[in-house]
């Protein structure tokens, strides 16, 4: 297994593929671990290497006290810095998309392209704020079960909840294992970002946007604001599908994304 260290813990990857393939790195959204990937790299073949962390505090990486986006970054940092990576792709999930942002912002040399899968560069405003930490306040009371049981109802599109009831449910119970501080130290750091729709102009690398119809948590007309004021940008859009394209559309969207990286890699190789 392999770790890295940062502020004294540790923070575990999985490295897959052939070190002399093209580096994509891949990080979780909230509630889930490096293991949320699983299926959707079936759909890639070996063209890539793929780099696989868990974020702090769920599952084979340790807890971070006062944790905040930016450090998951340097985490990241990291990571490709022990793996002597000096370009990779960074593909975040949700929360991972938020990391992803503040590595753009922090680490913009090593990006040859970036994917906010489900995910935005801005801050939350006033109201989602509010929601986070009546969220904070409900788990530090009455713990993360029926927290995450809502979750679930809500980041997946209907159809899909209803037609796959085990799949929901068993990605429910792994959340609700995860340990409670973590989780509100997660929620936490999500709910402080910053906002870094400033650095998107600066960007001279292709950012792609993965979006659902029924994404309720992160709105269509956010990532077309986002998209309008890059240099190189991309979107990918999906009806019937909510905050997880990675499971609702789990080969549609590995392949769509395989393909948009083919179309480019004459910018993302300059």
């Amino acid at each position: 297994m392999k770790f890295v260290a940062y502020k004294e813990k540790k923070f575990y990857y999985q490295d897959i593929g052939a070190t002399q393939k093209p580096c994509v790195l891949l990080l979780h959204g909230f509630g889930f671990t490096h293991t949320l990937w699983r299926d959707w790299l079936k759909h890639w073949g070996d063209d890539y290497r793929f780099l696989l962390p868990d974020m702090p505090g769920f599952g084979k990486s340790e807890f971070l006290p006062a944790l905040e986006i930016s450090d998951i970054a340097v985490i990241m940092q990291r990571i490709l810095e022990e793996e002597n990576v000096a370009k990779c792709t960074f593909v975040g999930h949700s929360m991972g998309g938020y990391v992803a942002a503040s590595f753009a912002a922090q680490f913009p040399k090593y990006l040859q392209r970036l994917v906010m899968f489900h995910s935005s560069f801005q801050a939350d405003d006033a109201e989602k704020k509010q929601v986070r930490q009546k969220a904070i306040d409900f788990m530090a009371k009455n713990g993360t079960k029926d927290f995450f049981a809502n979750l679930f109802k809500n980041i997946f599109s209907k159809d899909f909840s209803e037609n796959n009831v085990d799949v929901v449910s068993n990605f429910c119970k792994k959340a609700q294992s995860f340990d409670p501080e973590s989780v509100i130290a997660a929620y936490h750091a999500m709910m402080i970002r910053p906002d870094l729709t400033a650095v998107l102009p600066t960007l001279t690398f292709p950012v792609i946007y993965l979006m659902g119809e029924e994404d309720t948590s992160i709105p269509l007309d956010r990532n077309v604001k986002e998209l309008s004021n890059l240099l190189f940008g991309e979107a990918l859009y999906y009806k019937n599908v909510a905050h997880m394209a990675i499971l609702e559309k789990t080969e549609h969207s590995a392949q769509d994304l395989k393909q948009v990286f083919e179309t480019t890699a004459y910018l993302a190789n300059k």
